[in-house]
């Protein structure tokens, strides 16, 4: 069975397709007319490669797609379901993100003005 990639939103066949979306192609005399206007191309992946959806059936190509799917509304509370290996990201991804959030250096708030001249000196405010 061959498969479509979705490159717009519109419906086939009574499915709600989306970017992203990877999805049977169907026996109908539009297929063509959909290829060459760009609405669909034909899916030329492997199955593995696939991001679910946590919450329903769908399949999508990228992460990226499968959160757009999520957060557009398409399910009641638009946020993934949590699942049994930590969610949507691996454990060494999460590692990752700690020491990159960890490893920014953290500036004192305050105050700096530019001069004209470009040269940075904090503002002496003075009261007459």
């Amino acid at each position: 069975m061959s498969y479509y990639v979705g490159l717009r939103h519109f419906t086939y066949q009574g499915i709600r397709v989306e970017p992203g979306l990877v999805f049977p192609k169907l026996a109908v005399r539009n297929n063509l007319w959909l290829e060459q206007h760009g609405h669909v191309e034909v899916f030329r992946g492997r199955d593995e490669n696939l991001v679910p959806c946590q919450q329903c059936p769908a399949k999508f190509v990228g992460l990226s797609d499968m959160q757009r799917h999520v957060n557009r509304g398409v399910h009641r509370d638009g946020r993934l379901v949590a699942s049994d290996d930590g969610g949507i990201r691996t454990p060494e991804m999460e590692e990752e993100i700690t020491r990159a959030t960890e490893a920014i250096p953290k500036e004192k708030p305050g105050y700096v003005e530019a001069s004209p001249s470009g040269e940075m000196f904090p503002s002496i405010r003075k009261r007459k």
